[in-house]
């Protein structure tokens, strides 16, 4: 039987994750830490599996980490200047915020 280079590589396809060599018909298996993508200010990473999906090993091959995004919430804190009082409120990234009805501003 034949050995092939099966390759996992995170998704910016220049970090090499694991790479090992395998005989045709084994299932390869990843055997390294959870893949992570760091947060932007705009979104959170969480690790969504493998593309293209694992299969027997057939040829070289190389899988690549896909993850799912998650757009990032702020806490924005508005001073009530009447009673001194914090009231917070979540946006998502990107949302203006506006103030509370319940800030009176007179």
């Amino acid at each position: 039987m034949a050995n092939y280079i099966i390759t996992f590589v995170d998704d910016d396809n220049t970090t090499i994750l694991q790479q090992e060599e395998l005989e045709e018909g084994v299932l390869p298996v990843y055997n390294g830490e959870t893949p992570t993508k760091s947060a932007t200010a705009e979104y959170t990473y969480t690790f969504a599996g493998w593309t293209p999906q694992i299969v027997e090993v057939v040829g070289d091959a190389t899988y690549t980490a896909s993850y799912s995004a998650t757009i990032r919430t702020y806490t924005i804190g508005f001073q009530n200047p009447k009673t001194n009082g914090v009231i917070s409120e979540e946006y998502e990234y990107g949302t203006v915020p506006s103030v509370p009805n319940n800030i009176d501003l007179q």
